[in-house]
């Protein structure tokens, strides 16, 4: 079955709901299973009960991220490195630490167990919070294994994170223990899926000289920083390039620029309609290359609040039919939030010691860039169907 296109654009806005979840004591095996569950959806209640207030108030401790990390780690490395999805479901791009952004992007385009997602990655630095991003993802994760699934981004790396915010937030808030706890867990996350055998998903991009599948999905755990041209590094690393027509070295420093014809050949060899990545700033939240047989998408609208993108959503039906869905991005700047947190006395200033906004890095870690988006495409990829909805963006 192709895939096809149904740009019909949505953007509604809603507020995060908060629900109650009572005290529970198990007695049994399947009582204690239970009563994880409920402490999970209570840590779930807490997170999404924080909003985007002057001072917003959370209320986690070091020893719940420790944990949530661990339990999530030993999830991830009973997957795949490779995933298989059945669709219907969403994929979602960068978040980068933009809690608030998150929720309203899960209150658009839906939430575990009611709707499936996939995210492609880059979780924290850059925004103030990526420690309650990557808590909420992780606590859904740990209720609903089959439901929401997490690829690892190129900054879900320790020698990337160390640089960019996620280090100075963990260590300003918790200490080193927690740091150290979640990069052990990204260490141990799949590296790319595939949908419904003709969508193929990562961070970055395509491999070069890639002739097999299960190449990625023999690579071993835990996987640590990569090298320069490693098939991880150019899976989290990688960009297309409209000026290029084959490979050339990326300016990141890992992994390649690749332009139309490499994409093609790739997705001919494998027998994919597209492939889904993220990586890069986008104008409207979502852009195509190469005739659309590649789309990039970013979810982190008004990115570090020196741009104006949008954020969106990639919905994909059963019969592969894909839609998006449009966020606009807030009117105001993120807040500079203090948050008060159990067991530690006081508050802290989370953004202190952190990166500031998306300034130029050195390799590793070059920062997304910006494209112009792409109103008007004339061409489609040999298998999308002929006749295209009409594109209407709220």
């Amino acid at each position: 079955m192709a895939y096809k296109i149904d740009q019909r654009l949505s953007c509604p806005a809603t507020e995060v709901g908060t629900a109650q979840t009572g005290p529970y004591h198990g007695r049994n095996k399947s009582a204690q299973r239970q009563g994880t569950g409920l402490m999970l959806e209570a840590l779930r209640d807490r997170l999404l009960a924080m909003k985007p207030t002057k001072h917003p108030v959370t209320y986690i401790t070091a020893e719940e991220c420790i944990a949530i990390a661990e339990q999530a780690s030993a999830v991830f490395s009973n997957e795949p490195m490779l995933l298989f999805i059945e669709p219907p479901m969403s994929i979602l791009g960068d978040t980068h630490g933009q809690f608030f952004d998150l929720q309203r992007v899960l209150n658009t385009g839906g939430r575990p167990p009611h709707t499936r997602l996939l995210f492609l990655g880059d979780y924290v630095d850059r925004g103030k919070n990526s420690i309650e991003v990557v808590m909420l993802l992780f606590v859904y994760k740990l209720l609903h294994p089959s439901e929401i699934h997490l690829l690892r981004g190129n900054h879900e790396e320790a020698r990337v994170n160390s640089t960019y915010g996620f280090l100075s937030e963990c260590i300003n808030r918790f200490s080193f223990e927690v740091y150290a706890a979640f990069n052990n867990c990204f260490n141990n996350m799949p590296i790319a899926a595939v949908v419904a055998t003709r969508i193929f998903c990562c961070h970055g991009g395509i491999v070069k000289d890639l002739y097999s599948l299960s190449e990625i999905a023999e690579l071993p755990r835990p996987q640590k920083a990569p090298n320069e041209n490693t098939i991880m590094g150019q899976l989290t690393w990688s960009d297309p390039n409209r000026e290029a027509d084959g490979w050339i070295p990326s300016a990141r420093g890992v992994g390649y620029q690749f332009g139309k014809t490499p994409l093609w050949e790739f997705l001919e060899r494998f027998n994919f309609d597209l492939l889904a990545r993220a990586h890069e700033v986008v104008q409207d939240g979502y852009e195509f290359f190469a005739h659309r047989r590649c789309v990039t998408i970013f979810s982190a609208p008004k990115y570090c609040d020196q741009f104006d993108n949008a954020a969106a959503i990639m919905r994909v039906a059963e019969d592969l039919t894909c839609s998006f869905v449009i966020i606009r991005p807030p009117t105001a700047e993120h807040p500079k939030i203090r948050v008060e947190y159990h067991g530690q006395g006081g508050t802290c200033d989370s953004t202190a010691g952190q990166a500031g906004g998306p300034t130029p890095e050195s390799t590793p870690g070059s920062a997304p860039t910006p494209r112009t988006p792409q109103h008007a495409i004339k061409k489609r990829p040999r298998r999308v169907m002929k006749r295209m909805a009409c594109c209407a963006i709220a």
